[in-house]
């Protein structure tokens, strides 16, 4: 969601040139906001956060930042990036009541098998989540799949659009993005890469599984979170320390490497949560194809399919559906 939402600003800037400033969560506890002048001239105002519960970040003046940013651009449209818990303090910050506010409807809060504290989370979000629906002047799907698909959105259809999402591939070097793909090492197979939140819903252990049915594929994975122990004990299990690699978070040019490096992304999350799966995005900017979850309900396969014309499905949580479909692309790209 924050790099959708730089690009979506970077970009409008850009085209259009939109008056904007940006409301966030610190990334740091902090007891005060912070606020940066990004080099196209918007303003950043980092709200002080204070701790995180169940993915939520806890920041009780977060009325006051908005308040204060409302005041000082004056805007016609507040945009909503959603789900997000502080948008709700929106009913009480005067100053948004005369604003048309509008929804980029990133995902359903998805009442979660997986996770005892996320279903009981929904069943307070949700009475305030149809508050925002009601009050929203629109609201924007990021796929057609998705919106069709989506219970919350269901009774607001009337005020809903299909906007897919894009990256501001600008903010790739064009020299990384078209550079040769570094020499492989004779014998080496395909190359794998997962990127994203080491999270239950991404389910990287279903790529290390599919990756052990692979004698020559090499995999990496790129991000943190709080799966990565067991995916690392996983790893050793399999005895595929010498071909999966972990590099925990990284920065932008570290990632984009990690693109060049890779024949192909795979994104094999188990759950709508992954509505879109930008990382797709990314990868086709290196014209690198995707291999993700055929997940019912969810813009993933879809915008797959739409951003390269190799990429593939496979059945998710399924290592061997995952498995053919990665010697699938591999023979394509071969042949």
């Amino acid at each position: 969601m924050e790099t959708i939402l730089r690009d979506q600003v970077e970009m409008e800037i850009r085209s259009k040139g939109l008056r904007t400033s940006v409301v966030v969560h610190s990334t740091k506890q902090s007891l005060f906001d912070s606020v940066v002048t990004m080099k196209s001239g918007y303003r950043v105002r980092y709200a002080a956060r204070w701790f995180t519960l169940i993915f939520a970040p806890i920041a009780p003046f977060f009325a006051i930042s908005l308040q204060k940013e409302i005041k000082l651009l004056q805007p016609d449209i507040i945009r909503i990036h959603a789900p997000n818990l502080s948008a709700f303090w929106l009913f009480i910050t005067p100053a948004a009541w005369s604003r048309k506010w509008e929804i980029v409807w990133h995902s359903d809060v998805i009442p979660s098998k997986y996770s005892v504290g996320l279903r009981l989370f929904y069943y307070f979000y949700r009475p305030f989540e149809l508050l925002l629906l009601t009050r929203a002047h629109r609201i924007i799907a990021t796929s057609q799949d998705y919106l069709d698909s989506s219970i919350p959105l269901m009774p607001f259809k009337h005020k809903c659009h299909v906007e897919a999402l894009e990256i501001d591939s600008e903010r790739i070097p064009i020299a990384l993005r078209t550079s040769a793909q570094p020499k492989k090492d004779i014998g080496e197979g395909l190359r794998i890469l997962c990127v994203g939140r080491l999270t239950y819903y991404k389910d990287f252990g279903t790529a290390i599984r599919a990756a052990f049915r692979l004698p020559d594929a090499q995999l990496r994975i790129v991000g943190d979170g709080t799966e990565r122990a067991s995916l690392e004990m996983l790893v050793k299990e399999l005895d595929l320390s010498h071909r999966v690699t972990f590099f925990g978070e990284c920065s932008d040019d570290e990632l984009w490497s990690h693109y060049a490096w890779a024949d192909a992304l795979c994104l094999p999350s188990i759950e709508r949560t992954e509505a879109f799966g930008l990382t797709v995005n990314e990868a086709a900017a290196f014209s690198k194809p995707s291999v993700v979850s055929d997940l019912d309900g969810s813009g993933l396969p879809w915008n797959a399919r739409r951003s390269h014309p190799l990429s593939r499905v496979f059945l998710p949580g399924n290592a061997d559906s995952l498995a053919d479909a990665l010697k699938a692309l591999n023979r394509s790209m071969l042949s």
